[in-house]
């Protein structure tokens, strides 16, 4: 009976410390995250206006691209892609609200390699065009 219950007893503590390592584990995989999120987020910051690609990103991390777009997934819940063309669009709207550039000028500025591009990322993301949009928000 003695044997059982120190039996009983250790399973218990190996139980509670897989637990707890568990959750540490896991905090430091979250911090690790955030890290890479940041770093990620400075790196389309400095680099937004060059042709950008999921390979450029996981080859400054060293990392896979597969890897690299799963973490960007599973960080921010949306992929590379439409992470950079948010950044692009933000820039774009601040010098259309800074400048008197031409559409065409603010598209090659922000890394879109036409206007139509711009107007396209425009209409996903707001439903209207970079003039109505600008209009709307004077």
């Amino acid at each position: 009976m003695t044997n059982l219950k120190i039996m009983t007893e250790v399973m218990n503590v190996i139980r509670i410390l897989t637990e707890y390592y568990a959750q540490e584990s896991k905090t430091i995989e979250e911090e690790s995250n955030i890290n890479f999120i940041e770093e990620l987020t400075k790196f389309v910051l400095k680099n937004y206006q060059h042709e950008l690609r999921i390979n450029d990103v996981a080859q400054h991390f060293c990392y896979s691209n597969g890897y690299t777009s799963r973490l960007i997934k599973k960080s921010l819940g949306s992929s590379f892609s439409d992470l950079l063309r948010l950044v692009r669009i933000n820039k774009a709207i601040d010098l259309m609200n800074s400048s008197s550039k031409s559409w065409v000028e603010i598209s090659e500025l922000t890394g879109f390699i036409t206007y139509r591009n711009l107007y396209n990322a425009f209409y996903s993301v707001y439903h209207m065009s970079p003039n109505q949009f600008k209009k709307q928000n004077k």
